[in-house]
């Protein structure tokens, strides 16, 4: 082999080994016997949540937060699409204060100044633009699975 050839293998053989792959979902059309059902057979998204043996909730399972509006995402992203490739965020990722008017939101005056202070720095001061853990409540607020055992 010449010295060309010897390249051409090696670059290939790195670009194969560095190229994404996807695989599809394991079970993407497994209906959980588990779900509780409306009479078409669709999932009952308000019905009761189950309970343990000893009578409490059971909130075991896979959870994900709603995504905001699709009018709320052009606000923050251009044409309203997450580019970062996650799913879309949830209103409350956006803003924790979405249900308030900010002039009534529930804050002592020197929590609504730093609260000011850090929008207008557009998340500058996030534990996450500086590789930190992400702490209560926002980590709860964001746009990926967790899972609840």
């Amino acid at each position: 082999m010449n010295h060309r050839s010897i390249h051409a293998v090696v670059l290939f053989a790195t670009a194969a080994f560095f190229v994404p792959t996807c695989a599809p979902a394991q079970w993407i059309n497994y209906p959980d016997p588990a779900t509780p059902r409306t009479r078409d057979g669709k999932p009952n998204l308000s019905a009761k949540a189950p309970r343990t043996s000893d009578g409490k909730p059971d909130l075991s399972g896979i959870w994900q937060p709603e995504a905001a509006p699709k009018e709320m995402l052009v606000r923050y992203f251009k044409d309203g699409v997450n580019g970062l490739g996650e799913d879309d965020p949830t209103i409350y990722f956006l803003n924790m204060l979405a249900d308030y008017p900010f002039e009534n939101a529930p804050m002592t005056p020197a929590a609504a100044a730093i609260f000011r202070a850090r929008g207008e720095r557009r998340g500058q001061d996030s534990p996450a633009n500086h590789c930190a853990p992400w702490g209560l409540p926002i980590v709860d607020t964001e746009p990926s699975p967790s899972k609840i055992v």
